[in-house]
């Protein structure tokens, strides 16, 4: 590889030079002009990462359907949609417990939502790009270690990896999370009833 200055460790990308790189995030809804932009930054010789083209292409290619259910509190800042093969849904247009039925994979952050994903044996990605931050400012460090329920990515590069992996059947199966739930029937109900009874005898 490349060293350092006097023959030393590799020297860093960008360091000791007058125009280090620069990594830029370009996000905005639907017409805004990311893709203006991303043209002009690539004809500038910057290098694009088109994370939209990117998972556009593989839920194409897999026969995939991406449906962004957003949390009950924003989602007055949403409207239910359909383009293409990705769509917006809101309590009004579908309820949630029936897209978890229905879905083959969870992308979610820290919501207990996973706990249903997982005990229905459906396969999870955690995108987890703010734990440092949620952890400080919203609540305590989980007792759980999110990994035995699904790979944790931290940036959008490595969620895409583990999406391609994961829609293509190369994700490595998690059999040790069904030892975390001591059921697998359905008398769930049935147990809760049963002990409520028994507390209020």
């Amino acid at each position: 590889g490349r060293r350092g200055p006097g023959g030393g460790e590799p020297a860093e990308k960008g360091c000791g030079r007058k125009n280090p790189m620069f990594v830029i995030g370009i996000t905005g809804g639907t017409g805004s002009g990311k893709t203006t932009a991303l043209d002009a930054v690539r004809a500038l010789g910057g290098e694009v990462l088109d994370c939209d083209a990117i998972y556009h292409r593989l839920l194409r290619e897999n026969g995939y359907r991406l449906v962004f259910y957003p949390h009950v509190e924003m989602q007055r800042f949403y409207t239910p949609a359909l383009r293409g093969d990705v769509s917006v849904a809101t309590m009004d247009s579908a309820d949630v417990q029936d897209l978890l039925r229905r879905c083959e994979l969870l992308i979610t952050d820290f919501s207990s939502v996973f706990f249903d994903a997982a005990y229905m044996g459906k396969t999870i990605l955690f995108f987890q790009f703010d734990k440092d931050r949620y952890e400080t400012e919203h609540y305590s460090k989980s007792l759980l270690d999110f990994s035995d329920f699904g790979e944790v990515c931290t940036t959008g590069e490595a969620l895409l990896d583990a999406l391609s992996a994961a829609i293509t059947e190369k994700a490595r199966d998690r059999d040790d999370r069904r030892d975390f739930f001591k059921y697998h029937d359905r008398h769930n109900c049935d147990r809760v009833f049963e002990a409520i009874r028994e507390l209020l005898r």
